[in-house]
């Protein structure tokens, strides 16, 4: 019926998918800076 999803629902699917991101980047990210740093401290 509706020509594009309620602006509310397309923010949260925006919000959900940017924190996806950020959590996929942000914690590989954290294992590499990590891991080098217990290497050395051996």
């Amino acid at each position: 019926e509706f020509l594009s999803p309620p602006m509310d629902v397309m923010m949260q699917l925006l919000l959900g998918l940017a924190l996806c991101m950020w959590a996929g980047l942000a914690v590989p990210a954290k294992f590499l800076s990590v891991l080098p740093h217990s290497e050395e401290n051996r």
